[in-house]
């Protein structure tokens, strides 16, 4: 498989994932750039994801939206907004133990659409937290 998922099921709910090019675009509403969003309602999630993204980039969007959900189904803290940047690093970290021990989809780790990344390091890029949701 070196495609990217198009889908996640979570506690028997299946959500389907949705890839944009633009920060812009992954907001529903329009209102403001993310680097992710989850719709609880049509169980969506949308996640910016240019082709120049590594597979670590997105890997780690993924898992930050896939623990929002995890978070708000148990009604765990780390739903509340004082407790994002927590969620956020959580979730760096994850992606960053699943690329360097090779817990993932080769196609994933090696590049967005299984083409060979830049840099052969899989540390996840730190990422400046935009506004809203990441």
């Amino acid at each position: 498989m070196n495609q990217l998922p198009d889908s996640v099921i979570i506690f028997g709910k299946q959500y389907s994932i949705e890839y944009k090019d633009r920060p812009s675009d992954v907001d529903k509403d329009g209102r403001c750039a993310l680097w992710g969003q989850t719709d609880y309602w049509t169980h969506t999630i949308r996640m910016y994801a240019p082709p120049k993204f590594s597979g670590v980039e997105i890997l780690d969007t993924l898992i930050h939206e896939v623990l929002h959900i995890i978070a708000e189904e148990l009604k765990f803290e780390l739903r509340k907004e004082e407790h994002h940047e927590e969620l956020g690093l959580l979730a760096m970290a994850l992606a960053d133990v699943f690329a360097r021990n090779g817990w993932v989809v080769p196609g994933l780790v090696n590049g967005r659409h299984g083409e060979s990344p830049e840099s052969e390091d899989p540390a996840p890029l730190a990422k400046a937290e935009s506004d809203g949701e990441r």
